[in-house]
C-alpha cells in the first residue's frame, strides 16, 4: 500500500509500516497492545500466565518516581518499551545484542518504532544521559525482580544482576495493567494525550 512495503493492521484499525513508519501513524489507543504483549517470548514459569510489557512499564516508572527523578524521566520510563507494540515486538534481550546481522537489523529496526513513538508524544529519542542512566538502571533493577518472580530456576547466566525489589511482582491482567498505566499517565502530566485516541 502506499509504495511502503510491508504493512500490518493495528488494534485500532489503522495500518503499520515496520521498514518505513511515521510518528503520525502512531495512535494512542493502539498502546493497549501493550497491556497485552507478554515479557519474555511467554518463557515464564508455569504459573505465570501473563506478565506483560505495560505492567513493567509502570514499575519502572513507580520505581523511577520513588528515587526522586524527574516527571519527564519518569515519562520516558513509563514509555521506554512503547515501541514494542509495533513490528517486531518485543525481542528478547540476547536478539538485541552483538554483532549479528539479525541482532543489528532487529535492534534498528525497534530503535525506529520507539523513536515514532516518542516522538508522536513528545518525549525524546534518544534518550539523553540524564534519561538513559536511571530509566536503564530502574530496567535493570525490575529484571532482578522478574528473574526472581517470574521466571523458572535456571543455571542460565544472567549476567551480572542487581539487587531485587523486596516487594515480589504479581501480574496483573491486561485491563489492570492498561488502568494503571493510565494512572500514571496522568500522574507524569501527559494526560493530554489521551485525547489522540
Amino acid at each position: 500500500m502506499n509504495g511502503r512495503g510491508a504493512h500490518a493492521q493495528t488494534l485500532s484499525g489503522g495500518i503499520w509500516y515496520p521498514f518505513s513508519p511515521r510518528p503520525e501513524e502512531v495512535r494512542f489507543a493502539d498502546q493497549f497492545a501493550a497491556a497485552r504483549l507478554p515479557r519474555y517470548g511467554c518463557h515464564t514459569k508455569r504459573g505465570v500466565d501473563r506478565y506483560v510489557v505495560m505492567h513493567h512499564e509502570v514499575l519502572v516508572c513507580r520505581l523511577l518516581r520513588a528515587w526522586g527523578e524527574p516527571l519527564i524521566t519518569q515519562a520516558c520510563g513509563l514509555f521506554h518499551d512503547q515501541g514494542e507494540i509495533y513490528t517486531p515486538g518485543d525481542q528478547i534481550g540476547p536478539m538485541l545484542r552483538g554483532s549479528h546481522p539479525f541482532s543489528v537489523a532487529a535492534k534498528a529496526l525497534a530503535d525506529e518504532q520507539q523513536r515514532c513513538v516518542n516522538q508522536r508524544f513528545g518525549l525524546p529519542w534518544p534518550y539523553p544521559e540524564h534519561i538513559a542512566k536511571p530509566v536503564k538502571l530502574a530496567d535493570a533493577v525490575l529484571l532482578s525482580t522478574e528473574r526472581r518472580d517470574l521466571m523458572a530456576d535456571s543455571d542460565v547466566d544472567w549476567g551480572h544482576m542487581l539487587e531485587p525489589l523486596p516487594e515480589r511482582i504479581e501480574p496483573w491482567e491486561p485491563e489492570r495493567a492498561w488502568r494503571e498505566w493510565l494512572t500514571e499517565l496522568y500522574a507524569v502530566g501527559m494526560g493530554r494525550i489521551v485525547e489522540l485516541a
